[in-house]
Order: C-alpha cells, then sequence, then structure tokens
C-alpha cells in the first residue's frame, strides 16, 4: 500500500510530538482500449474510508470517452465536499471538471470532447457507503455543423445499419428571426422504455449546444412528428451503444410553416406545445422515472 502523508494537526515545532498524519489508500489505473468497467474500492460492499483513487482513460485518436453509471451512492455533502467523484476533460487533475458528484442520485451519461478521460474518487473519514459502479466506451465521432433555411442529415452508413459506439453532433442554424423545424422520414433505432442517453438514441435541445433546453429524446422506431425550436438553432445529438443497430434515421430541416414551441420547463425534461391542431395520438419519448416527456401526433385544423 503506498501511503499518502497529510497533516492534520502541526505542532510549531515542525514533524515531532503532536503531530498527526493521516493514511491514504490509493487505487485507481491507468485505463486503454474501447470500453471497460471501473469501480469504487470493495464495490458492492461500503468503500473505506480516507481513500483516494485515481484513472486515466484513455481511448483511440479522434474518439471519445462516454462514462455511464450502473450503481452510484456516496456520502452526500454541500459542494459535494465530503466523499466526491470528480470527472476531468483530460490527463491530469488541472483539466476542466465535466462533473463533481456525490450522493444516490444516478448521473447522467458522461462525454469527454476527447480521447482522454481523468477520474478522481476521494473518500473522509466519516460515513461510507457502496459506491459506484461504472462503464467506459470509446466513442466515434460525427456530425457537423448545418447552416441555412432547408437541409438533410442522417445517421452514419443510412439506410444501412448505423455502426456501433457511435457519438454524432449536429448544430443547425437557420435566418436570425426565423424557427427550425425538423421532420424524419425515416427512424428506426433500438428500442428501450427508458430511451436514455446511453443507448442507442436521438437527443435533440432547443439551441445550439449540449446544455440548451432539451426538447425530447428519441428511441424506437416511427417518429414521424415535426419538432420546432423557439429560436433558429437546434442542437441533435445521436449516440450508439454496443449492442445492435438498426437502419438509424433521415432527417430534413426548414423553416418554420406554424407550429409553435412554448418549452418553460427544461429543468423536468417536459415538452410543452402550443399548438394548432387536434391531437390524434400520445406517445411516450421519455421515462425518467419520475417525468414523463410525451410527443404528440397532431392533425393540422
Amino acid at each position: 500500500m503506498t501511503l499518502v502523508f497529510q497533516t492534520l494537526l502541526l505542532s510549531s515545532g515542525g514533524c515531532g510530538e503532536g503531530t498527526t498524519f493521516l493514511s491514504r489508500k490509493r487505487c485507481g489505473q491507468a485505463l486503454t482500449g474501447n470500453n471497460g468497467t471501473l469501480k469504487s474500492p470493495n464495490y458492492p460492499y461500503n468503500y473505506p474510508n480516507n481513500a483516494r483513487c485515481v484513472w486515466t482513460i484513455t481511448t483511440d485518436p479522434d474518439t471519445r470517452v462516454m462514462l455511464t453509471f450502473s450503481y452510484f451512492q456516496l456520502e452526500y455533502g454541500y459542494d459535494c465536499a465530503y466523499d466526491f467523484l470528480v470527472i476531468r476533460d483530460g490527463s491530469d487533475p488541472t483539466s476542466n471538471v465535466l462533473q463533481r458528484l456525490c450522493g444516490s442520485s444516478t448521473p447522467e451519461t458522461i462525454v469527454s470532447t476527447g480521447n482522454v478521460m481523468f477520474i478522481e474518487f476521494q473518500t473522509n473519514y466519516r460515513r461510507i457507503y457502496k459506491g459506484f459502479q461504472a462503464q467506459w466506451y470509446s466513442r466515434e465521432v460525427c456530425g457537423s455543423a448545418l447552416s441555412g433555411n432547408n437541409g438533410t442529415f442522417q445517421s452514419p452508413n443510412y439506410p444501412n445499419n448505423y455502426p456501433n459506439n457511435v457519438y454524432c453532433e449536429w448544430t443547425i442554424r437557420t435566418d436570425v428571426g426565423t424557427k427550425v423545424q425538423l421532420t424524419f422520414s425515416a427512424f428506426e433505432l433500438h428500442n428501450s422504455y427508458y430511451c436514455s442517453s446511453s443507448i442507442d438514441s436521438v437527443t435533440i435541445r432547443d439551441g445550439s449546444n449540449s446544455t440548451a433546453g432539451l426538447i425530447g429524446r428519441l428511441c424506437g422506431s416511427g417518429y414521424s412528428d415535426s419538432i420546432v425550436t423557439s429560436g433558429n438553432s437546434l442542437y441533435i445529438l445521436f449516440t450508439s451503444d454496443n449492442s445492435f443497430s438498426l437502419s438509424g434515421f433521415q432527417g430534413q430541416w426548414s423553416i418554420n410553416q406554424g407550429r409553435k414551441l412554448s418549452q418553460t420547463n427544461y429543468k423536468h425534461n417536459t415538452l410543452l406545445l402550443e399548438v394548432q391542431g387536434t391531437i390524434r395520438n400520445c406517445f411516450i419519448i421519455e421515462n425518467n422515472y419520475h417525468n414523463l416527456t410525451f410527443s404528440f401526433d397532431l392533425t393540422r385544423m
């Protein structure tokens, strides 16, 4: 065991009588390849006090690292000041922080901007819990920035099956003062009741980047409704996992022709529509245990 000594009480005479040292258990490793698993020490049993674990994940060049959690339970504290897990976008402890995590809520999928991710887990001398288990994957990068008042985009290899482990981002911008209307002429992804970002899914946001308000997350097949933004930009993310794949999708965008989106509840991933028409059908796009996101099939009046 490697010990890291941290002075808790230091007398004026230096490291002599009255000085207390804390022994930290070290763990973690450098991980490479296309996928793998990492977990807290002793998982599924309680992690130890005073632990510090560091992992670096490196995948192939021109890929991104995707991290998903199958279990998560740490001591909770304000600003995650006690036991915590920090995920950084790079190779060392000075890289930008992607997430600082604690408590018992399972985190959303975390994706790096490059092919290296740095992960640090620290515990203090107080309470201990089961910890966490996570899976990481190498994601191929695709997508592009699109502009103009109309156009098309599609999943990789369409109309043939899309590859596994892809991470595709598109941003669409139309003229200032207009709204983007998105429709799918074909849509066939792996179906899932929870439609999470860790499986095959298309995430659509009302803005120009991944932090914009969530409009919906789509999976399964046969999605045909129009989606309209509140401004002139739209962000689309397509991810696939390492299981089987299908033919994917083809989408078209254009200037909005009448339907108006009024999205006022981004916090709970709820899609609120202000429409002209009659609702013919309603089905769940996303279910995150407590909140449902719906799609409405409309007949124009």
